[in-house]
């Protein structure tokens, strides 16, 4: 008898080892594959009721409070930035630059006191120069007034991907100045832990510990940093983010001023009135002589300031004013350039160029159009594709008008693209298109640039900036 008890005994020793080894087994196995996909995290904190230690505030032409108790997003204070003049900006700055490999956002609330602000947003790099500017706008809307917005600026879109940044700038584009309420800022993104999967043992322990998964710090150091997307030696970039606002009262802004060439009498002013925004703006002024050649008024910017480089993308804004006296008398050309972008050649056509083109479906008989025509200078103005040409919206007489124009320079039509918007209203959404031609590279003139036929038209610009 005692034999076959020895017998049983060992089979519920057995059976009472399995019972106890095989879930712990499952449960290594899941914990492992947990660990080994767990995604975390990252942030770090610029403001949070205070600018984060080494970070400083300074301002142009505002006022500013870090202690701002209403309105607030999150806890108890935001910050209150109000302009006081045009050109109103707010900086912060930090000490220490800051590694943004492991981020992939600019993140913030921002609360308006008053509607239709328009703000922008620009990052600096290490050397404290700036590297892209964006627009509000272009990212869910402008501030609104009663209400938080947050805000989620990729960090590829401020060229501050994978680099070092020591500065933040908003800066003020409205022309009437309010309270603009900031709160919850910081620096986010996402990296996900490579453990190893463990290897199993003969005798795993019965009853595991669990080890928590250890939360970043606002400056975590990963394994290893990803490696920034090497720069083409071709592609050089801008070296200051380009603006041109008259406020020098003068047309010094601009590299360029080239009035009456070939024949017309054309002039360039600055004025104090109609503005959009400050004390100035440029009045452009053509006098066609019935000659057989086009004539112009124009100002043009460098390739650096204008970032016409193969593979730069960028936003271009201004603003214009068209008066019904004289234009609605005079009319217009079958073709009018008012913004171009033109090749280094400048032998053909410009790659890309905003018009005022004659329409039937505007009350007023004419619409702001964009159009691209693609011509070999090396090799007698030859065509390089067809003539792309979009119908925007009806120009409107007597009002400021304000453009965006967005651009991937590129010769190649599955990378450039264009994409447009008239008074914050998308007008032409992200289209592929060839954006370079032959000629090196494109810079930005303002015009006006039409066929020579008798009358004069007059055009106001202010508030150009990339």
């Amino acid at each position: 008898m005692q034999k076959p008890q020895h017998r049983i005994s060992k089979k519920l020793v057995t059976i009472l080892f399995i019972l106890l080894v095989f879930p712990m087994s499952v449960l290594l196995v899941q914990r492992a594959q947990g660990v080994q996909g767990a995604s975390h995290s990252v942030q770090y904190t610029i403001y949070e009721d205070a600018l984060a230690s080494g970070w400083h505030a300074r301002s142009r032409a505002s006022r500013i409070n870090l202690a701002n108790p209403a309105p607030v997003y999150s806890g108890r204070y935001s910050i209150a930035f109000t302009p006081t003049e045009r050109g109103a900006r707010l900086s912060l700055s930090t000490d220490t630059s800051v590694d943004t490999s492991l981020y992939t956002s600019l993140h913030f609330a921002a609360q308006a006191r008053r509607a239709g602000q328009d703000y922008t947003v620009t990052l600096y790099d290490g050397a404290h120069k700036p590297l892209s500017t964006v627009h509000l706008v272009h990212y869910g809307g402008d501030p609104v007034p009663g209400s938080w917005k947050v805000y989620d600026i990729p960090l590829s879109d401020l060229r501050a991907n994978a680099t070092h940044i020591r500065g933040i700038a908003i800066q003020s584009r409205s022309h009437r100045y309010a309270t603009l309420y900031l709160d919850s800022m910081s620096l986010t993104g996402l990296f996900s832990s490579q453990t190893p999967t463990p290897t199993s043992t003969s005798a795993p322990t019965p009853t595991p510990t669990s080890t928590p998964t250890p939360t970043p710090s606002a400056t975590p150091s990963p394994a290893s940093t990803p490696t920034p997307p090497p720069t083409p030696s071709a592609t050089p970039a801008p070296t200051t983010n380009w603006k041109v606002d008259y406020e020098t009262g003068n047309l010094s802004q601009w590299s360029q001023v080239n009035t009456g060439k070939n024949s017309g009498n054309g002039s360039i002013q600055v004025v104090t009135d109609p503005v959009r925004e400050g004390s100035y703006a440029a009045k452009f002024t053509l006098t066609g002589t019935g000659g057989s050649q086009a004539v112009r008024a124009e100002t043009a910017a460098t390739q650096a300031q204008t970032g016409g480089y193969e593979g730069q993308d960028w936003y271009y804004s201004w603003s214009m004013y068209v008066p019904s006296n004289p234009n609605q008398t005079t009319g217009w050309g079958s073709w009018n350039v008012i913004t171009q972008w033109m090749d280094l050649l400048h032998q053909c056509a410009p790659p890309v160029a905003v018009d005022i083109s004659p329409s039937s479906n505007s009350s007023t008989g004419y619409v702001w159009s964009i159009w691209s025509i693609l011509k070999d200078g090396k090799n007698g103005c030859a065509s390089l594709g067809p003539t792309q040409h979009w119908n925007l919206a009806p120009v409107q007489y007597d009002q400021w008008t304000d453009f965006t124009v967005h651009l991937k320079w590129s010769a190649n039509p599955t990378i450039g693209f264009v994409e447009v918007w008239i008074n914050g209203t998308k007008v032409l959404p992200l289209t592929y298109i060839r954006t370079l031609d032959t000629g090196g590279g494109v810079y930005e003139q303002a015009d006006i640039y039409r066929p020579d036929f008798t009358g004069t038209n007059i055009i106001y610009f202010d508030d150009h900036c990339m």
